[in-house]
């Protein structure tokens, strides 16, 4: 009689546990995120996450490096710095935009490799540039602040630009029929908006002040 044979489970990579991170965030967000969601959804027990990760905070830091490297946000090194600013917050809003369950994550994670590298290239970046190192940080928190904020408000009403003029259609119409050429400016101006991506909007007004900050 032949015994049955039974196969070992296949190892599973730590990329593959990253994956599933992903997954789940994707699906339920980081606060739902645990070890042992992680080991389920990979049908192994939790301890063979630990192997990989110590806790889920290293899990987390790790994971966000994963998504950062996957999301390919880093503009050409040759750019001027002006057009490289507003490649990388073009690139983070994007991948924030498309991934928007990170948002709320983003301020209690700790910064693993390629989360620092965003933060290192850009200070690299603007320090070579000429700018001193209290503007070079002033400037990334503007703009992290400035993507974090347009992701946000995406997130929260999924506009799309038609219906951004939608919901303040009687505003709109407020200041066509002003008698104020600044007020009929405006109009035009929010409705030229609708066309634009919203971190976009703001990113002129921080990459001019930035070029009067440098002289």
């Amino acid at each position: 009689m032949n015994k049955a044979v039974t196969s070992k489970p296949k190892y599973k990579t730590r990329q593959a546990y990253l994956d599933a991170a992903l997954a789940l965030i994707h699906s339920e967000g980081p606060a739902r995120l645990s070890m042992r969601k992680v080991a389920t959804h990979m049908g192994v027990s939790p301890m063979a996450v630990y192997k990989h990760f110590a806790n889920k905070d290293e899990l987390m830091a790790a994971t966000l490096d994963a998504f950062i490297a996957r999301s390919d946000v880093y503009p050409a090194d040759e750019l001027p710095w002006d057009e490289w600013v507003q490649c990388l917050a073009r690139g983070m809003y994007r991948a924030l935009a498309g991934e928007v369950n990170w948002i709320s994550a983003l301020g209690g994670i700790r910064y693993g490799e390629q989360a620092l590298r965003v933060t290192d290239s850009f200070k690299t970046k603007l320090i070579n540039a000429g700018f001193t190192p209290r503007d070079t940080l002033q400037a990334y928190m503007a703009m992290t602040q400035l993507v974090v904020g347009a992701a946000s408000i995406r997130a929260s009403v999924a506009l799309d630009g038609e219906t951004r003029v939608g919901l303040m259609g009687s505003y709109i119409q407020q200041l066509v029929n002003s008698e104020s050429a600044a007020d009929r400016d405006m109009a035009e101006e929010l409705m030229m908006s609708a066309q634009t991506p919203l971190v976009d909007i703001g990113m002129p007004m921080l990459i001019e002040a930035m070029r009067l900050r440098l002289g």
